[in-house]
């Protein structure tokens, strides 16, 4: 291939082998907003390259342009003049195809004369009467394809006229397009190293590198060399690489080997060679090295002093920034004053495990304090979180001492996943501005970011205390949580949420002290908050005109219903005569409304304690209204679904408005159908702000809900929960049980754990419950002691007595009688000793002989069980019988007759026929040795046959079947 090199100047022409045009262009993303004389950029070239043309957004009119070109990178205010250092290209007129600032379009402009440029960073400025541009602030700045890259960011892009713009930073809306050319046949060429980047010391990577074919000739094999810390390693890789504009791809991503990280820092060279086993035509594009630190994890000190990890907050950052995290990272600061702004970006590695926190060392959020004193837009923040995703921020003072730029904490670009947590966010005490300029935690209009937690902070100052406006109607923020936060004295709003979804607002804390006062104070302020939102358990104080609580355009579904509840609000005081509103609702459909307390006052008839207009689907529970000036308690223009339950009071003027003016209950009732359940007394608030209730109406009539098992102070809401925000202990309906018996093992606790009462036993004790068995039997009384007054309550308790078993006994022949003498019993189990069981409670029981028996009678009561056993004995003949006398019956059993012989001859002798009882069936005179008897009468059992003769007696056993 032929060759021919021309110099001119500082610039090289090179006539070469060439390949397909290409075009780099930064249109879009880029869409103007700006414009001036002409703007600036850098180009960087990684391969040779023949510059043909470059695009430039002009508007529409006729206008002279001119292209410098600087062999320098721009790096801060240009010089564009000869004697800087720069050469116009070519100058001409164009008349532009932008038809305003805003819809940048590329006007393409041939060069005259191609530019070819060796690999490196050039500086480029294109102008005329009227270019577009953009100006630029943050986000992407490069935009790059295989051979070049345009960088219009900060300290590169300039706009306005030669030889010095001025305006920065400025980004370029136009294009360059070119052809790369080569001038060797075999040349391999490392782009960059890809992996690693971030790093954990001592896990595994990989070496993956970037590499194209510069060449004229196809390549299938080259070889890797690397050096890590001078330790030295290769291989031979074989990837077919077609040349430029050929039917293959010319470039190639390379996994090059899997490697052991370095615990420091890694200095990393790779290079290629031997295309194809030939020597590489082009060297100077071979080699490409980086030196990488370990990424972060643990545990780093900030301390002004020196004598930690980083001076400053921006110092630790700006390292996360560039190694990012492989695991949890703590920046704990030492105690003291950081006067610095600090900018997170997002960092790479960051994740629900490698979370990023900045934190007090001493966990105490008043001696850690990060400040700054913001003066323009342009830097109003303290903490700003770019991006930046999985950070806490915790226990430190963040304070702006700005007066009128003074936002603490902002959020942008998709920040996400943040936790602000136990921090004290201060703004200028003297502020008096409804601008969002003062905001001490802002979240940027049209950006939705999301998944965010604000719990355990207080917030001092400001226009608003948060601000979050969220993306759109179409794009809302999702998993929001705004939670145990205090807001004091903001001048303006305390909390405002628009465009979230399912917004959590909870256990928060707003008072405002009312210094704004020709407008209208908002406790909390949300709009196109959508869906499942749970606002419950605020307390929300707004001291001046104003809404305590205002939705706007917030809807829920059928299915997913917003959820109002346990809320706490007052609005205005007794000066107050412009409008007050406690809750206001419009256009906001499908929400429950249950448990709130509210409180109003003023002297304005347009006083309204609950407002709803332009809404569908509402329900309102539960709830207690207090109107105390000339307004309505409760005011629905449209939209209620069911009302009941709820207790309106304004002793002034119409009770509630529903379609028509109603100044009692019973008008209510009558005409719309709702609160039949309803109440319309005094409340009694114990105070004007926290609305705890004393009125014993309200006490256990509310109707349960069983998803609000708690009240706002978290105490347990029982089977008869009480009206409004508050649980309370009435004085008229105290009562601690019904009167009960008890056995002595027994035990009943009474009482009521959950109580916040004072509690004097007639016991002694003063604990909220006792616990008491049936020895305590007698007269039990309680006084209990709260807010509401003093009241008493007695409980009688009895004593059941313990079962105790016993029994006495008697016997006929084998039948034993047992009389019961146990008491408290009201069962019976005998066990008789020769395997048989009764349950009555006085048996007589048969057993088939004589003998001893163990008997055990087991009786069962109210108050348990109890055992007694004696020994029986049974005899049937006496100590008379003669043992000398023996007779014999057969068959024996017996079905009716029997035969009775005897072992001698009787004289003057008799037998009888004697049941289980004794008593005497049958009696013959003995008449010979043998007799035979029929018994044939007799039931089936057991009998005994005694034989009596002179001074003596004989008994056997005789079974009838």
């Amino acid at each position: 291939m032929k060759r021919k090199l021309l110099f001119t100047n500082l610039f090289v022409f090179f006539t070469l082998g060439v390949f397909g045009q290409m075009t780099n262009s930064t249109v879009p993303p880029l869409a103007g907003g700006n414009g001036s004389a002409g703007c600036t950029f850098n180009l960087t070239v990684n391969a040779p390259i023949s510059l043909t043309e470059i695009g430039q957004s002009f508007t529409t009119a006729s206008q002279t342009y001119e292209i410098w070109y600087s062999p320098t990178a721009i790096n801060g205010t240009p010089n564009i003049s000869a004697g800087g250092g720069w050469t116009m290209l070519q100058t001409g007129s164009i008349t532009g195809l932008s038809p305003n600032n805003t819809t940048p379009v590329i006007s393409s402009i041939p060069l005259n004369t191609p530019l070819v440029l060796a690999p490196g960073t050039y500086g480029f400025y294109i102008g005329g009467s009227n270019v577009v541009y953009t100006t630029y602030s943050s986000g992407q700045s490069a935009y790059s394809d295989a051979f070049t890259t345009i960088e219009t960011g900060t300290n590169v892009g300039y706009g306005g006229t030669t030889p010095t713009p001025t305006n920065h930073p400025r980004q370029f809306n136009g294009s360059v397009t070119y052809v790369p050319v080569s001038s060797v046949s075999d040349d391999i060429a490392i782009g960059s190293i890809i992996t690693p980047g971030f790093f954990c010391g001592g896990a595994s990577d990989s070496l993956t590198i970037s590499v194209s074919n510069f060449g004229t000739t196809q390549i299938d094999s080259f070889k890797v060399v690397w050096d890590i810390n001078s330790t030295l390693d290769s291989t031979w890789v074989f990837v077919p690489l077609d040349t430029f504009g050929g039917s293959g791809s010319n470039s190639a991503t390379i996994n090059v080997a899997n490697i052991i990280m370095p615990m420091g820092t890694a200095d990393i060279t790779v290079w290629t060679k031997s295309p194809n086993g030939n020597t590489d035509g082009d060297q100077t594009n071979d080699t490409t090295s980086v030196s990488l630190n370990p990424s972060m994890n643990g545990t780093y000190i900030i301390d002004g002093s020196g004598a930690g990890d980083y001076l400053t907050f921006t110092d630790a950052v700006n390292d996360l920034v560039l190694n990012g995290v492989c695991g949890p990272v703590e920046l704990a600061a030492v105690d003291g004053v950081y006067n610095e702004q600090v900018t997170i970006p997002e960092i790479l590695g960051a994740s629900s495990i490698n979370t990023i926190t900045l934190k007090s060392q001493s966990g105490n959020n008043t001696n850690t304090v990060l400040t700054y004193n913001a003066v323009g837009t342009t830097d109003n923040w303290v903490v700003y979180l770019d991006g930046g995703d999985y950070i806490t921020i915790k226990n430190l003072r963040l304070e702006s001492t700005g007066t009128t730029y003074g936002r603490v904490i902002v959020m942008d670009n998709g920040a996400n996943y943040n936790t602000i947590d136990s921090c004290f966010i201060k703004g200028d005490q003297g502020i008096a501005s409804t601008s969002t300029n003062m905001v001490l935690l802002y979240s940027t209009s049209g950006d939705a970011d999301s998944y965010n937690t604000i719990t355990n902070n207080a917030f001092l100052n400001g226009s608003y205390g948060t601000y979050f406006y969220g993306g759109s109607s179409t794009n809302l923020a999702q998993g929001n949580v705004i939670e145990n936060n205090w807001f004091l004295d903001q001048y303006y709003i305390g909390i405002r949420y628009y465009y979230q979804d399912a917004l959590v607002l909870r256990n928060n804390y707003v008072n405002l002290s009312g210094n704004y006062t020709t407008g209208s104070n908002y406790g909390i302020y949300l709009g196109y908050c959508d869906n499942a939102s749970d606002i419950s358990s605020n307390r929300i104080v707004v001291s001046q005109r104003g809404y305590g609580m205002y939705l706007t355009l917030c809807d829920g579904t059928m299915v997913n219903r917003g959820r109002i509840f346990n809320n706490s609000v007052t609005t205005g005081d007794s000066t107050t005569t412009s409008l007050v509103y406690g809750i206001y609702l419009t256009s906001t459909d499908f929400h429950d409304i249950e448990f709130n307390s509210v409180n109003v006052v003023g002297t304005s008839t347009t006083t309204r304690g609950l407002y709803i207009a332009g809404t569908d689907n509402e329900v309102y529970s539960n709830n207690i209204v207090n109107n105390g000036t000339a307004g309505y308690a409760a005011y629905y223009s449209s939209g209620v679904d069911a009302s009941d339950y709820n207790n309106f009071f304004a002793p002034n003027t119409d009770l509630v408005y529903s379609g028509a003016a109603y100044t009692t209950l019973a008008d209510l009732q009558t005409n719309t159908g709702f609160d039949l359940n309803s109440y319309s007394v005094d409340p009694m608030y114990t105070a004007w702000d926290t609305l705890n209730t004393c009125a014993d109406e309200l006490n256990n009539t509310a109707r349960p809900n069983a998803m609000i098992t708690e009240d706002l102070d978290g105490e347990i809401r029982g089977v008869l929960p009480d009206i409004g925000a508050h649980e309370f202990e009435g004085v008229a309906n105290f009562y601690i049980g019904a009167d009960t018996s008890l056995c002595n093992n027994q035990t009943i606790t009474i009482g009521d754990s959950n109580s916040t009462s004072v509690w004097n036993w007639s016991t002694g004790a003063n604990t909220n419950t006792i616990t008491l068995s049936g020895a305590d039997a007698g007269v039990i009384g309680v006084e209990r002691t709260s807010e509401c007054g003093t009241t008493q309550d007695t409980i009688v308790i009895t004593n059941i007595p313990d079962p105790v078993a016993g029994f006495t006994w008697s016997s006929s022949y084998v039948t034993g009688i047992f009389t019961n003498t146990s008491t408290g019993a009201d069962s019976y189990l005998w066990d008789f000793g020769d395997g048989s069981t009764s349950t009555l409670e006085n048996p007589l029981h048969v057993y088939s002989w004589k003998g001893d028996f163990v008997v055990t009678l087991t009786v069962t009561g109210e108050c348990g069980t109890a055992v007694f056993t004696d020994t029986i004995n049974l005899d049937v003949v006496g100590v008379d019988e003669n043992e000398l006398v023996e007779f014999n019956l057969y068959p024996n059993p017996t079905n009716g007759e029997v035969t009775i012989t005897f072992n001698q001859t009787l004289q003057n002798a008799s037998l009888d026929f004697i049941d289980a009882t004794g008593r005497i069936l049958l009696s013959k005179e003995i008449t010979s040795n043998q007799m035979n008897f029929s018994v044939s009468q007799f039931e089936n059992g057991v009998y005994f046959v005694k034989v009596n003769g002179a001074g003596f007696t004989r008994t056997s056993r005789l079974v009838k079947k």
